[in-house]
């Protein structure tokens, strides 16, 4: 039941609108990232590489995979019922994972692997490292805007609470505003076609 993931609906102008928890959302690893991301774990398999061991320094297989490139260590911590959450690790003793590009990755999205060049891929893979925080902590949402119970549109796959309104309060915008379009463009043909009064409201 799609009332069980239900966050909030807001109603206006006889429409709705409602934000609901994205219950499978897609793998932000199964995007075009700039990364790969190596994730050491027995349990869980959210990297593009997941080895079923722990090396005995992650810093130096991040530094050999990335070959003189970008890397950035990070930390993925499960909860349990309390949630999980992924985030940039500095100390190697407790990072679990890894993100990684080398200067050939590098010189192909920037034509460079300059100074500037590694570190808009720095700030990239910080980026990756948010989104999978968003991913894994269940902060992904899809919304539906309804009429009188009939689906209207629906959009689902938001990261973020805050985008998946926004997304949502615009459609709702469209919505309303073709409905009056539609209601008056109705009117204009019943008063060509000189529909009386009583007939033109419905």
């Amino acid at each position: 039941m799609l009332d069980d993931y239900k966050v909030e609906t807001v109603e206006r102008e006889g429409f709705s609108l409602t934000v609901y928890w994205d219950d499978t959302p897609e793998s932000p690893r199964e995007w075009d990232n700039l990364s790969t991301l190596v994730c050491e774990s027995r349990d869980y398999s959210l990297g593009d590489v997941n080895p079923r061991y722990s090396s005995d320094d992650i810093e130096e297989s991040a530094r050999e995979d990335a070959s003189g490139g970008v890397y950035l260590l990070a930390r993925f911590v499960d909860y349990g019922s309390g949630g999980a959450r992924f985030y940039v690790e500095d100390d190697p003793e407790l990072a679990n994972c890894y993100l990684y590009v080398t200067p050939e990755r590098i010189r192909a999205e920037y034509g460079t692997d300059d100074n500037a060049a590694r570190l808009r891929a720095a700030d990239l893979l910080r980026g990756e490292v948010e989104t999978m925080d968003t991913y894994v902590s269940g902060e992904v949402y899809g919304w539906a805007v309804e009429r009188d119970g009939e689906d209207v549109d629906s959009v689902w796959g938001f990261y973020g609470l805050d985008y998946a309104r926004e997304e949502g309060s615009r459609a709702l915008d469209w919505a309303i505003e073709t409905a009056r379009r539609e209601h008056e463009e109705k009117l204009k043909s019943y008063i060509r076609s000189r529909v009386p009064l009583i007939y033109r409201w419905t």
